[in-house]
């Protein structure tokens, strides 16, 4: 009979009857339990274990159920009689020692987010201007709160519709009638799991691997990263302050081009209404689609949203994408895709396979706060606050960089590009890493390029933080840009008399005094 080490029959945390279980599965796995051995009664382990019998009976149940002790009628109970492998004979909770082989794609997903970890894991700052973080109002959270708890009350517990629930589709077909211009069939409304998921279904259904995809430069990293990961081949077309230079698309040909119209990721550009022209021309020309993602374009400071692309299309080749992690808030994992009516039963199939469709009480909830227009009435509301941050920051701007610094994007959006022209592309991470020691967080803007820049640029956000945290966030760094562009030139950043920004103007507010 087998003598058991009974320190290696109880291992890990939980309860006795998990820890029993773990001890004697492992002491099996690895071979101290030898193949086809009769082990101790229960009632002998029980006594030498220090546990009841009842839950050393029920520990030998889960191990009888799953196959490693055998009960013989009249003989006792005992170990599986087939040795395991010997590559399985080290500690079950050690890494793997063999390489395993994966799949291309997942060597170019791990390739294209190698460093997402890293990026992830950067130091924590009392001011953090970061770009992608949205305002969440109090009244927002309730809202939800309570729509939340009458969809729950009221849901169906089946899977929902693939391409999401009808209420949603003509909620938000009504929407982006009345908001962006849009006349929708709420058919073609697929629901999906955020802005991510919408990018890798389009780039699954439209493209196969090989094929060439034109983006922006610079563009998302998200979307480039999709696309690289799909074994696409990607070229990069310019943006300036009027958008995508539809000027380089002459002579391209491919099967589609991603673009931000409504405000450029990262750049903060708007797309002119001729650049839109000429990218449905080019689109029809080449019979190409074209991804149009609307990410923030709901806030636009000054005026109502611009009219989306996808509603000047006559041809059914744009793909309008939208998102509420913006609009609402991150952990709400629910995006949407309007598709041409040809391509609906493509995207369908592509969904099904991925996920049998988005969380069905999320989707009711978000119905009913766009029918009883509690959303917009939240979006506007939100829309106010940001404007008003957004004017603090640049005032901070004009007040402590004076002349030095030029902003970009801030007509719409939740972010702004600041250029110091002084600093060299090259001092990113210095300046980074400097503003880090002083606990303000900032962002560079060179990593969103393909060709980067000469001059120095930074993302800065501005929905998360109040005017104060804004002011004070900015005075250091703009010391801190002093201090660099001193230490290049032996000459310290000259602030004058407060001043607009050059290139921007805040409409309807008066200099600081």
């Amino acid at each position: 009979m087998f003598e058991p080490t009974y320190p290696c029959v109880r291992h890990g945390t939980g309860t006795l009857t998990s820890q029993v279980v773990n001890g004697l599965r492992r002491a099996i796995i690895d071979g101290q339990i030898p193949a086809g051995s009769r082990l101790p009664s229960t009632r002998q382990l029980a006594r030498d274990l220090g546990v009841s019998r009842n839950t050393m009976l029920a520990a030998f149940d889960q191990l009888t159920a799953e196959g490693f002790i055998v009960a013989r009628v009249g003989a006792g109970s005992f170990a599986h009689s087939a040795p395991w492998p010997r590559a399985s004979c080290q500690h079950i909770d050690a890494p793997p020692a063999a390489k395993v082989s994966v799949s291309a794609y997942a060597q170019r997903a791990m390739l294209q987010i190698g460093s997402f970890a890293q990026a992830t894991a950067a130091k924590s700052c009392r001011f953090d201007l970061g770009y992608g973080v949205p305002l969440v109002l109090p009244g927002m959270q309730a809202a939800w709160r309570r729509a939340l708890q009458q969809a729950a009350d009221n849901t169906i517990f089946d899977y929902p519709p693939v391409a999401g629930l009808p209420r949603l589709q003509r909620a938000l077909a009504g929407y982006l009638m009345r908001r962006r211009g849009l006349i929708v069939d709420p058919e073609d409304v697929l629901i999906v799991n955020g802005t991510q998921q919408a990018i890798e279904l389009a780039a699954r259904v439209l493209l196969d691997p090989g094929q060439r995809a034109l983006v922006e430069d610079p563009c998302y990293q998200g979307l480039r990263q999709c696309f690289l990961a799909q074994g696409l081949a990607l070229d990069a077309i310019a943006v300036d302050q009027d958008g995508i230079c539809t000027d380089q698309l002459a002579g391209q040909s491919a099967r589609l081009l991603a673009v931000t119209p409504s405000h450029q990721f990262p750049s903060g550009g708007i797309c002119s209404l001729t650049r839109r022209a000429d990218i449905l021309a080019w689109a029809e020309q080449h019979q190409a689609f074209v991804i149009e993602d609307d990410y923030d374009g709901e806030f636009r400071h000054g005026g109502r949203p611009l009219a989306a692309l996808k509603s000047l299309d006559r041809t059914g080749r744009v793909i309008y994408l939208g998102s509420f992690s913006k609009v609402l808030f991150p952990a709400l994992r629910l995006g949407f895709l309007v598709v041409p009516a040809a391509l609906r039963a493509a995207f369908y199939a592509a969904k099904w396979l991925a996920d049998r469709g988005c969380a069905a009480i999320e989707q009711q909830a978000l119905a009913a706060l766009i029918e009883g227009g509690q959303f917009e009435r939240l979006l506007l509301r939100t829309s106010r606050h940001l404007d008003e941050r957004r004017r603090a920051l640049i005032n901070a701007i004009s007040r402590h960089f004076g002349t030095h610094a030029r902003v970009v994007g801030a007509e719409t959006g939740m972010h702004i590009c600041l250029w110091l022209d002084t600093l060299r592309a090259a001092d990113e991470s210095r300046l980074i890493d400097a503003a880090a020691a002083r606990d303000v967080r900032i962002y560079g803007i060179s990593a969103y390029y393909q060709q980067p820049p000469p001059t120095l640029g930074l993302l800065l956000g501005y929905g998360h933080l109040s005017a104060g945290a804004i002011d004070e966030s900015i005075r250091r760094l703009a010391r801190l840009a002093s201090e660099l562009m001193s230490s290049q030139t032996g000459d310290a950043m000259v602030v004058p008399e407060p001043t607009w920004v050059r290139h921007m103007e805040v409409r309807g507010q008066a200099p600081p005094p």
